[in-house]
């Protein structure tokens, strides 16, 4: 009797810590993020530490404040700090602007028109755009200047079942090449959904698909532009006889590639406008379609300068 008792509690000691052992791995795949596509440490600690602090958001709810407040280091430093939202707009947790909490904040426009906490909950929709990435001109909560800012949001659901987004973004942010592929993955899909009706929202200075000096474009297979990447004019452009200060072709060059792949980055020449030199940028583009008519559809985006030329 003694000896089936004991192998009883044998067998489910046994069946406890395998049981235990299957919710720590799940614990540990939730809590893993890919930040290998990034070329910038600052970019995938952001998302790393985001990933974590929505994570602490569904299994504490509110109560995760407290150890955002607890660890600055940690959530609350000069490279970011984390916010949270519920989806309808309202701020619950706000460390550099606390006048912020309790308010709807869904129409909030940036300086240039843009709405990023409306941009935000989309973004954590949008399976193109897999770290919730928004790019606006925003005020620093103790600054005077206005600046460019990145952030990345993730979706979480609280123990209580409300639904939040959950952020935090960085000020002068490193111009990230997936930052463009997003944008130019993002606009592919909501054109084969839109047709020629979502050109509209491309061209749209306060979308989405503008940010920085990146612009998404749409070319038709001949290279004639539907959405120009830097005239808004009357009468189309052909970019196909565009040639860089190197003396090459670069649509031409996409233009040529995309008939044998789906995907491509071309790299073309370009003077930097600030320093005046010439610098590398890299076109990214996709083969997309308008109501079952093919095009290209791109964005352009400045390549980080080797260190050895500073």
């Amino acid at each position: 009797m003694k000896l089936h008792r004991t192998i009883t509690l044998l067998l489910y000691a046994l069946l406890l810590a395998g049981c235990s052992g299957i919710e720590q791995k799940d614990t540990k795949r939730a809590s893993t993020v890919d930040t290998t596509m990034y070329d910038f440490r600052d970019t995938k600690k952001l998302v790393r530490t985001v990933k974590k602090a929505s994570l602490l958001i569904e299994q504490k709810g509110t109560g995760a404040f407290n150890d955002f407040k607890s660890d600055p280091a940690t959530w609350n430093n000069p490279l970011y700090y984390i916010y949270v939202y519920s989806i309808d707009g309202t701020c619950l947790y706000h460390p550099q602007r606390p006048d912020f909490e309790g308010h709807n904040l869904i129409d909030v426009t940036d300086v240039q028109g843009r709405k990023p906490l409306k941009l935000a909950i989309e973004a954590t929709g949008d399976v193109n755009n897999p770290h919730g990435w928004v790019h606006y001109i925003w005020h620093p909560a103790q600054g005077l200047q206005a600046i460019s800012k990145s952030s990345s949001h993730f979706a979480a659901t609280m123990p209580d079942g409300r639904k939040v987004i959950v952020g935090a973004g960085m000020d002068m942010p490193p111009e990230e090449k997936m930052f463009a592929k997003f944008s130019v993955d993002s606009a592919v899909e909501m054109l084969k959904k839109q047709g020629a009706s979502g050109l509209d929202h491309i061209r749209n200075p306060t979308a989405r698909f503008h940010f920085r000096d990146v612009k998404v474009f749409v070319l038709r297979e001949d290279g004639t532009a539907l959405v120009d990447p830097a005239l808004d004019t009357v009468s189309p452009r052909n970019l196909k006889e565009y040639r860089d200060i190197g003396g090459n072709y670069p649509f031409r060059s996409v233009i040529e590639r995309l008939r044998s792949e789906d995907v491509c980055w071309v790299i073309m020449l370009d003077r930097n406008r600030y320093l005046r030199i010439m610098g590398k940028k890299a076109i990214y583009a996709r083969k997309g379609t308008i109501d079952g008519l093919p095009v290209v559809v791109a964005a352009m985006t400045s390549l980080p300068k080797p260190i050895w030329s500073n």
